[in-house]
């Protein structure tokens, strides 16, 4: 089964009208000339890369004729003039019209500062995003490289009309990401359940938990800090270590005197301790202090 040697492509996605082999004085190698109804390409066949190509403003392409041994090439355009290019790199001048070779030589001897500022160049996934897609073929877009170059009056009033949405999808895409981080932030290792106070230490879980640093003002994410700080000191350090382990140091939460200064205790329901602990029996104790 045979395969092509290589593929190109337009960037048109119209049908290819006319294909032509130009022998050229400049190498021994012809060149490949092919032409949709859009524009019209010069290939190096060994490379298969671009040379130059041409994209009349006048209507579509119907036809090219180039004279053999030159660098001029006449189109057939929908249109009653028919223009003509000339490409030095393709051959000479014919002889009826030598004056071009002339004034190549004289644009030759001027540095070419000719700059696409009034052009962008995208990529065809861009021309999606933007949906410019229905302006290629018109002469606001035209084919260039691996992409098109689009006029930037064009281009800036399509993003204009696509950046409000891609700003609001940034904008939930990044809140997302930031409430699924914090999610991660707050998963808390399950650890054994203490004997001792086990509705302090539930509380100081679900303090860590609830702390919203996002919609709250500048003081009280200071003060929240604070007391996360000092939770994990009590966590953390072995001082407060006999608070969870000796029952010397319970509080009773029933007694008149905790009740008077906490009234809203008795309403409280404690919360999380089953997820955030496991039970530990008086044996798995005694097993962890032989260890130690």
């Amino acid at each position: 089964m045979s395969s092509p040697l290589r593929v190109k492509d337009h960037m048109y996605g119209s049908p290819i009208l006319n294909i032509k082999w130009h022998q050229t004085l400049n190498s021994t190698e012809p060149k490949l000339i092919t032409a949709d109804k859009h524009i019209v390409r010069v290939w190096d066949p060994n490379t298969g890369n671009n040379m130059t190509s041409i994209e009349p403003d006048g209507g579509a392409i119907n036809d090219v004729c180039i004279f053999r041994n030159s660098g001029l090439m006449l189109l057939a355009l929908d249109n009653s003039q028919i223009p003509a290019h000339f490409i030095p790199a393709l051959g000479p001048a014919p002889k009826w019209c030598s004056h071009l070779d002339n004034l190549t030589e004289e644009m030759e001897e001027k540095p070419d500062t000719t700059l696409f500022d009034e052009y962008k160049f995208l990529t065809k996934e861009e021309m999606e995003r933007l949906n410019l897609s229905p302006y290629i073929g018109s002469s606001a877009v035209r084919a260039y490289l691996h992409g098109f170059v689009v006029r930037y009056e064009l281009y800036k009033k399509q993003r204009a009309a696509v950046a409000p949405v891609e700003y609001e999808a940034l904008k939930e895409e990044i809140k997302k990401k930031k409430i699924e981080a914090q999610r991660q932030s707050r998963i808390t290792q399950v650890v054994k359940i203490p004997k001792v106070n086990r509705k302090i230490m539930d509380s100081i879980i679900e303090e860590e938990m609830d702390v919203d640093t996002e919609n709250a003002d500048k003081s009280s994410i200071k003060k929240k800090k604070r007391k996360l700080e000092l939770n994990k000191a009590i966590l953390q350090d072995e001082r407060f270590k006999e608070m969870f382990e000796n029952k010397d140091f319970e509080i009773d939460e029933q007694s008149k005197e905790y009740l008077a200064l906490h009234p809203q205790a008795a309403t409280k329901e404690p919360r999380l301790i089953e997820e955030h602990f496991e039970s530990v029996s008086e044996d798995d104790q005694q097993s962890d202090a032989s260890a130690v």
